[in-house]
């Protein structure tokens, strides 16, 4: 029986940066993958769990195939795998697992192997900046904001909330509003407390 591709969205509305992970102590963002179960036609977009280059058995054996993508928007994405729905159908139409004497792999048609180029120049084509997750350090994200030093932690709480709140949809902050936001109150109750000691000294001389 010939199988249908059906494609897992992403949940753009509560989740509109699904496919952006940063784990602490990593240099970058996890790589973003298009994936297709090329034996149930399964079609979903995702962010790699794992650090490094491993790639699953499923993937060396051509049984999964997937495609790294940037780390677009969840909305994007959605509508990324729907165009390519039609490439996928063909892939899956032109695959055929068999026993190669020591593991189940996957082998594909030539029609196959033509949707799969067409596929990668898809999606390597066609979007914009504005179709991308925006990553924000909290200094970037904070530079509008003035503190005088007096405010206590609860109102840093409240603000950060605030100014996570106030990201667009897709926008993301990499690293902690609240401790950036301690550090520039700390900072300005310094500055205030270096003017006291100089205007202290000034009129004392």
């Amino acid at each position: 029986m010939p199988t249908t591709i059906t494609i897992d969205e992403l949940d753009s509305l509560n989740e509109p940066a699904a496919l952006y992970c940063w784990y602490p102590e990593q240099t970058d963002q996890q790589p973003a993958f298009i994936n297709l179960d090329c034996r149930a036609g399964h079609v979903w977009a995702a962010y790699s769990s794992a650090i490094g280059n491993s790639w699953p058995m499923s993937v060396h054996h051509s049984l999964q195939l997937r495609w790294k993508i940037p780390v677009f928007r969840s909305v994007y994405a959605n509508k990324l795998m729907t165009a390519l729905a039609p490439k996928l159908q063909e892939i899956v139409d032109g695959f055929e697992e068999y026993w190669d004497g020591s593991n189940h792999v996957g082998r594909f048609t030539d029609d196959a192997y033509a949707a799969i180029a067409q596929l990668e120049k898809t999606i390597s084509d066609g979007f914009d900046d504005t179709d991308l997750v925006s990553v924000y350090t909290p200094d970037e994200w904070l530079a509008d904001v003035v503190l005088d030093g007096s405010e206590d932690n609860d109102y840093l709480h409240d603000l950060a909330d605030d100014e996570r709140a106030a990201l667009g949809s897709g926008d993301v902050v990499h690293g902690s509003l609240y401790d950036y936001l301690v550090w520039m109150r700390d900072q300005a109750a310094l500055v205030e407390a270096t003017k006291g000691a100089d205007i202290a000294n000034a009129t004392t001389d």
